[in-house]
């Protein structure tokens, strides 16, 4: 398993951020370790420990006027979506599989977590770039039943061509395995293939301005106080 490159240098700040928050899982005997080698460095960011009101959010970095990348891809429904268009409003934007078993529903659970703990109107937008060319709208209606979100949210889909340029921007790597065909004996068994990618939620302010990573799993209570002290 090779991690993916980013494009350009990154700042030593977020560098030093993403290697404390690799470590911290590997002293925790946290079994994501292998999953967040993928995680390419990215730039601009600070390591913190607690969310100001001395409760530790989990693996959280500090960001300091960082423009979040540009998106725009089509969303569930066909609509193309943009975060210029949702500039106004708090964004959390993450990298889901609709398909995945493992940490993608975990983290699901949580931001719906997220959404009961504020007000109706004080609800960031949830915006979800798919790291699988394969999810549909019936995948991810499904995903989201299961999650129990509330709107707003967003799920951007795309090809592996339009979507990759946006992993990339948000230093997510992300690797599709094929699936293979196994012979024993007479009979052949088809494997499914699947979709290794690493996981991050990232919280944009009304100005489209990163203030916040998260390295899932996290502290709800965390996340929502986040989006409020940047609302």
């Amino acid at each position: 398993m090779t991690a993916s490159t980013p494009t350009g240098p990154a700042p030593p700040r977020r560098k030093a951020a993403v290697e404390a928050a690799v470590l911290a899982l590997v002293v925790a005997g946290v079994a994501f370790a292998a999953l967040l080698a993928l995680t390419p460095d990215s730039n601009g960011a600070a390591a913190s420990g607690s969310n100001g009101a001395g409760t530790s959010p989990g693996l959280r970095w500090t960001l300091h006027n960082t423009p979040a990348p540009p998106v725009q891809l089509p969303d569930q429904d066909g609509k193309t979506t943009s975060l210029a268009a949702l500039r106004g409003h708090t964004v959390l934007l993450t990298f889901l599989d609709s398909r995945c078993t493992n940490l993608c529903p975990i983290e699901g659970s949580q931001l719906a977590a997220v959404q009961r703990r504020l007000p109706a109107g004080q609800r960031p937008a949830l915006v979800v770039i798919s790291v699988n060319p394969a999810d549909t709208r019936a995948s991810v209606a499904k995903f989201v039943r299961q999650a129990g979100w509330t709107q707003p949210w967003r799920w951007l889909l795309g090809t592996r061509s339009t979507l990759a340029p946006v992993w990339r921007a948000y230093h997510i790597g992300v690797r599709l395995r094929h699936g293979q065909a196994v012979q024993t004996g007479k009979t052949t068994i088809r494997v499914a293939g699947d979709v290794v990618h690493t996981i991050a939620l990232y919280v944009i302010d009304p100005k489209g301005q990163e203030r916040y990573g998260y390295l899932p799993p996290f502290r709800p209570a965390a996340v929502a106080a986040a989006v409020s002290s940047v609302s």
